[in-house]
């Protein structure tokens, strides 16, 4: 009897074992594995409030795509009613990226320059450049827009440096 006993409670104690490591894995597959940048308006500022996503992590360039995307696809139903927003637009695609030592290189179709005031314009620079610059394999980036390296952005010519590199871990408000 002592001997049944034993066999069930480690059968039992097997089995808890087995939904514990299952509900875990299920549990990290969801997890956000990178941070992005989403637009608060503050009603007389805007500043960058970080957020966490989960993307394709497989190799680096492709972590870097995912985040990208992520911006596009903009804040959660819960993100914005927090006031979250995204300053990317929609259409815009990703003509080229690439890893080179620890400089993303970006080519980014004109959609990423069109429209907005000085105020979006800065916040697009913003939200894009300290979301890829929180990936710990980037420390600067170089903006390319149709194939051509960019130093002053849009119409209202933003200067940028390129290639860029975050100076702080302060989040920008403007």
């Amino acid at each position: 009897m002592a001997r049944v006993v034993l066999r069930l409670s480690t059968v039992a104690l097997l089995l808890l074992l087995l939904v514990v490591a299952f509900l875990s894995v299920r549990t990290a597959r969801r997890l956000p594995n990178v941070i992005i940048y989403l637009v608060k308006d503050n009603e007389t500022s805007f500043s960058l409030e970080p957020v966490g996503r989960k993307v394709n992590a497989g190799t680096p360039e492709e972590k870097l795509r995912g985040i990208v995307q992520a911006l596009q696809d903009g804040p959660s139903s819960s993100e914005k009613a927090k006031g979250l927003m995204t300053t990317l637009p929609g259409a815009m695609t990703v003509n080229r990226l690439e890893l080179v030592g620890s400089e993303v290189r970006i080519d980014l179709s004109t959609e990423f320059e069109q429209g907005g005031g000085n105020a979006l314009m800065v916040g697009r620079l913003n939200q894009l450049f300290y979301s890829l610059t929180q990936a710990k394999e980037v420390s600067e980036i170089s903006l390319f827009i149709d194939g051509l390296r960019v130093t002053a952005f849009s119409q209202q010519g933003i200067m940028i440096a390129s290639p860029w590199s975050r100076q702080s871990e302060t989040l920008p408000v403007w």
